[in-house]
């Protein structure tokens, strides 16, 4: 096996999943030491990610950490081992796929032991608006935010960002009462500070849903997450956060979001009131 780069983001991944596992059967580093004849500080080095375990060794870890069938074992293995294996394709730059069934769960697993836990996130708003899908989007990060259990350390600062593009405010529609009350509820929303919305006006194309974390775990090791629908990448650099920095300059500044929205909330409000009148840019 190829051995990762120091800053490859796959040894840290595995590093804090074996230190989960451990935490959760209650098992000490000596106890892992003994098992795998090495000394403590190399289960630390393993689990701090400064030492990329084997394959052998992680197969050994989770015959002690894992009370089941050795069909599950092997099943956990094979997940490690992708993560492991992608820190030497060249093409990920040091970054590291998780996209196995239970990825959710793993990164609950990362953000319980994180001494630091942040995220930041951008929505796209769908468009039209009146659509059941406005109430989804609205919804979307906050169900992202409610993923992880119970138990599980309670995020440190967090941040969610919803685009609305100019031209979907400019555009005639069918019902304009229907936008009125969808725009008079963004309105509502960015008043009473329960949601950062923004109005995208430039012809670079918005973002279609950005979900960036950054976990400070232990042994001084930073990870940033990109969270999407179906996959979750890691890496140790700040492009996806950079990005991010990207898309909210791009956007209106907040007070001119806002002071847009609230006319084209009364605009449509207004034509709701003349039937056959339609809002045109």
């Amino acid at each position: 096996m190829t051995t990762p780069t120091p800053t490859a983001a796959a040894p840290i991944v595995v590093g804090a999943l074996l230190r989960a596992m451990r935490d959760a059967r209650f098992k000490l580093p000596e106890e892992a030491a003994v098992h795998l004849r090495c000394s403590v500080d190399d289960i630390t080095a393993m689990e701090d990610g400064i030492s990329p375990p084997s394959l052998e060794s992680v197969w050994g870890l989770l015959g002690l950490y894992l009370n089941a069938p050795r069909e599950q074992v092997r099943e956990v293995h094979c997940t490690l081992r992708n993560i492991l294996r992608s820190a030497a394709n060249p093409a990920l730059e040091g970054q590291c796929l998780d996209e196995r069934p239970g990825y959710v769960a793993r990164l609950d697993a990362l953000e319980r032991q994180a001494l630091a836990v942040r995220w930041r996130s951008v929505r796209l708003l769908p468009e039209p608006l009146q659509t059941p899908a406005y109430t989804q989007a609205l919804r979307e990060t906050q169900q992202l935010r409610e993923h992880g259990t119970a138990n599980r350390r309670p995020l440190l600062d967090r941040r969610d960002l919803f685009l609305v593009e100019l031209s979907v405010l400019e555009c005639p529609v069918v019902h304009p009462d229907q936008m009125a009350e969808q725009l008079t509820h963004l309105v509502h929303l960015m008043r009473a500070g329960n949601a950062e919305i923004r109005v995208w006006g430039t012809e670079q194309d918005p973002p279609m849903g950005l979900h960036l974390g950054e976990l400070v775990l232990p042994g001084d090791r930073t990870l940033y997450v990109e969270h999407h629908a179906s996959w979750i990448r890691y890496s140790t650099d700040t492009a996806a956060k950079v990005r991010l920095d990207a898309a909210q300059k791009c956007a209106e500044e907040p007070r001119a979001s806002l002071a847009l929205l609230t006319a084209k909330a009364e605009e449509y409000t207004l034509a709701a009131s003349r039937p056959g009148d339609r809002i045109s840019s």
